[in-house]
């Protein structure tokens, strides 16, 4: 790393004296480095958190905030505990130097300092910082790349995966429709049986793979979306559903939320699908669905009278491949949930899961409003 790059650095000097100030800054200056002065600690935190600087020259003694407090606290800070700080005070007791480490200082220099010395130390240290935010913008870059290539992996695996699956699926099922009642083994009708199931459950497994890979991409225009029509729309298409399960659905207040069409569709899906699945109980189901203004979210509910989820399961259910029910249920891969939190919390909301007024369960999730943006 060059010197004239060196000099770009940006320097906050922090000292309650004016003349040690002015000979820091005229020094540094000199040199090429930005110097930001300030001659109070609170007005230097406000200054270092609004613009981090390269480096922090920091008095020890000073009235209100001393400089240990200032540390302390820009290193507690994840935006500025990688800034390194140099301590400059006429203590030099060895509890002094210790104390100002401990704190989290980088260097220690003492009054009356020199020249050269300073300038030594600042060098070194904006040198090391730079090459440390080199190598940690390198590592990130790498990374990234790494959960690029390994992401593109997965989709493009479960997309390749799903047209095998898809055929012995097909075809299980045909061996099967030309096989009834010519079957007399129930061993052999049992295994049949099961080679069908698990040919649909790894076709179902895979797309829902593929939809938890992507549920963080938009699959349209981000707008304000209509969520009264999109439920109107996802109840006629899931109208045989609510029939065989004898569902009663209500649908109350559903405000526009700021979202692509079909993410908001596939949310209020993974709800209803979730209470059609779960709700039945010895009570007839009954299913609402609605929403209201929370600040800036919409807060959308999907409830219902069933048996409920227990509070220590709740947030369990969030997870990839939590089931709950019958291990035979194909359609049951236990991602729906986990699609539901992803595309809410890539959309700045969250989901979660609580008691419904009637004893039940109610998946909720927010989103953030129309008139947020």
């Amino acid at each position: 790393m060059g010197l004239t790059e060196l000099n770009m650095g940006s320097i906050v000097i922090v000292d309650d004296n004016p003349n040690n100030l002015h000979v820091l800054s005229s020094m540094l200056q000199t040199a090429g480095f930005k110097i930001r002065p300030a001659l109070d600690g609170k007005v230097a935190l406000r200054s270092i958190m609004a613009s981090p600087p390269d480096l922090i020259l920091l008095d020890i003694r000073m009235p209100g905030m001393d400089g240990y407090e200032i540390c302390k606290q820009l290193k507690a800070d994840e935006q500025t505990r990688e800034i390194p700080v140099i301590f400059i005070s006429a203590l030099n007791e060895t509890e002094d130097i210790v104390a100002a480490f401990q704190a989290g200082g980088t260097d220690y220099v003492t009054k009356p300092f020199q020249k050269e010395e300073v300038m030594a130390r600042v060098r070194t240290h904006l040198q090391l910082y730079r090459m440390q935010q080199a190598e940690r913008k390198q590592i990130e870059t790498k990374l990234a790349q790494s959960k690029s290539d390994l992401r593109r992996f997965a989709e493009v695996t479960a997309h390749h995966l799903q047209e095998p699956a898809r055929r012995m699926a097909n075809y299980a099922g045909r061996l099967r429709t030309q096989l009834a009642g010519r079957i007399d083994d129930s061993e052999i009708q049992l295994s049949l049986d099961f080679i069908c199931n698990q040919a649909h459950y790894q076709l179902n497994l895979l797309n829902d793979v593929e939809c938890y890979l992507e549920a963080d991409q938009p699959r349209g225009e981000i707008k304000s979306v209509d969520a009264k029509r999109t439920v109107s729309a996802l109840l006629e298409k899931k109208a045989v559903s609510i029939s065989a399960a004898g569902a009663e659905i209500n649908c109350g207040n559903l405000p526009h939320a700021h979202i692509d069409a079909p993410r908001l569709a596939e949310l209020f899906g993974i709800a209803l699908e979730n209470a059609l699945r779960y709700g039945k109980g010895e009570r007839p189901l009954r299913i609402t669905i609605d929403g209201e203004r929370h600040g800036p979210f919409v807060r959308y509910r999907v409830s219902d009278n069933g048996p409920g989820i227990d509070a220590e399961y709740r947030e369990r259910m969030f997870q990839v491949f939590e089931r709950m029910g019958s291990s035979g249920d194909v359609a049951n891969t236990g991602i729906g949930l986990a699609i539901m939190r992803r595309i809410a919390e890539s959309s700045g909301g969250r989901a979660w899961i609580e008691e419904s007024s009637g004893g039940g369960c109610c998946v909720l999730f927010e989103l953030l409003a129309e008139e947020t943006f």
